[in-house]
């Protein structure tokens, strides 16, 4: 409908109906009334030759006087030939690409100020909670290595200072101490975490430590203890300078020939009778692991439901081998046998040539050979992966053999130790 001129008081006299009723000026300037009675102000017009319309506004939230003044604007892009909504068009885009480049630009200044202020104790606090704790059964390991020699070295300092040279440098102190596994291990744990930090966590641009190789050549383990060392180092664990907890995990390890790490992280309900069964996603390649425990075994294990010595009451076990802290519900650091073994090589208390814990696995394991114990036997017993064959069509658990050669290995320690 054609009108003279729109007015608040008309504008406002205008009412819904059963369609939707456009007032239109002479100049294309109109007020549309809608079914619902929603009112809205535009500008009808022609560009090459096609009708178009261009909404200038909502009654209410925008008066006739703003709306006159965009009409007005638009009205004047037209008479020197542009197309107001196309005007209109780039101008709301650039805008809005302005305003994502305002939040871009305080985005990175914010990342910035965070990659400047991130310690290499706060990267390590994040890899471990966000990362490694989810993603990687050692992840105590790695824990032990960077709350350890790295943060010791470098926690205060900004993790974006740090250059290849600074590992390098920390590598060697550690190999002069005697420790070249320990290099390697902070290599592998720094590495890591600088990947992650870069790949994933978004928290750094780059890592300094791509191309850094390990300080020694790597060596294949091939310590087993004799018979003497044996029996020496069994009587020197129970007078070292070591919590009983790793005292026990340390024996529980030569016994049953199982993984350190595996020994120390071992729970109340892994354990039914003679069998300790270690689940899947425990087992270091992910196959669930059945072990005979011997008497001698559950011995070290000790009681599963002990009396309380103060209230007398049975005490609910969980881990066998529970970190010193009561408050976490976890085992103790499988790192914390093998610096536990180096202490007390280093301070005298145990008298045997170097080892580490793995070397007390392979002595009972060379021991089970010795004693003529199959090879497929001894793979089940450790829990290899079997060759292709076996691993795809022989579902055989092996708890007889495991039985019976435990049994005997059981007895050829007692000999050792002079037990019978």
């Amino acid at each position: 409908m054609r009108v003279s001129r729109l007015t608040d008081k008309s504008i406002k006299a205008y009412k819904s109906s059963s369609k939707d009723e456009d007032y239109t000026e002479a100049g294309g300037f109109g007020v549309r009334v809608r079914k619902t009675g929603a009112k809205s102000f535009y500008y009808r017009y022609r560009f090459k030759g096609k009708v178009r319309f261009m909404t200038l506004g909502v009654y209410d939230s925008t008066t006739l006087a703003e709306a006159r003044d965009n009409y007005n604007q638009a009205y004047q892009l037209r008479e020197k030939g542009f197309d107001p909504m196309v005007v209109a068009k780039e101008k709301k885009e650039a805008e809005q690409k302005h305003l994502e480049d305002e939040l871009k630009n305080q985005v990175n200044e914010s990342k910035a100020r965070e990659t400047k202020a991130l310690t290499v104790s706060k990267l390590i606090d994040l890899y471990i909670e966000n990362h490694a704790k989810t993603q990687k059964k050692t992840w105590h390991k790695d824990e032990l290595v960077l709350r350890g020699d790295v943060i010791k070295a470098w926690g205060d300092r900004p993790a974006t200072e740090l250059e290849k040279s600074d590992l390098l440098i920390l590598m060697q102190q550690i190999i002069k101490r005697g420790a070249p596994g320990q290099a390697q291990n902070v290599l592998e744990a720094v590495r890591a975490m600088y990947n992650w930090a870069v790949d994933t966590g978004g928290h750094l641009k780059a890592t300094p430590f791509v191309k850094v190789k390990r300080a020694t050549k790597k060596t294949k383990g091939d310590r087993a203890l004799s018979e003497i060392e044996i029996s020496v180092l069994w009587n020197e664990l129970d007078e070292a300078d070591l919590s009983d907890e790793i005292r026990r995990a340390l024996k529980l390890t030569l016994v049953t020939i199982q993984r350190p790490g595996e020994c120390i992280g071992i729970h109340k309900e892994d354990i039914n009778g003679h069998w300790w069964t270690i689940p899947g996603e425990k087992s270091k390649n992910g196959m669930p692991h059945r072990i005979f425990l011997t008497n001698f075994a559950l011995e070290i294990i000790g009681d599963l439901e002990p009396f309380d010595p103060i209230t007398g009451e049975r005490i609910a076990l969980g881990y066998i081998f529970r970190c010193p802290n009561k408050k976490k519900e976890k085992p103790i650091l499988e790192g914390s046998m093998g610096q536990a073994v180096r202490k007390n090589i280093k301070n005298g208390k145990l008298t045997v040539k170097k080892f580490t814990p793995h070397d007390l696995r392979r002595t009972g394991v060379t021991n089970l050979a010795r004693l003529k114990i199959p090879k497929e036997w001894r793979e089940r017993i450790v829990n290899h992966l079997p060759e292709e064959l076996d691993a795809i069509y022989n579902l055989y658990e092996y708890d007889e053999e495991k039985e019976e050669a435990n049994k005997k290995w059981e007895a050829e320690l007692k000999r050792i130790l002079n037990m019978d």
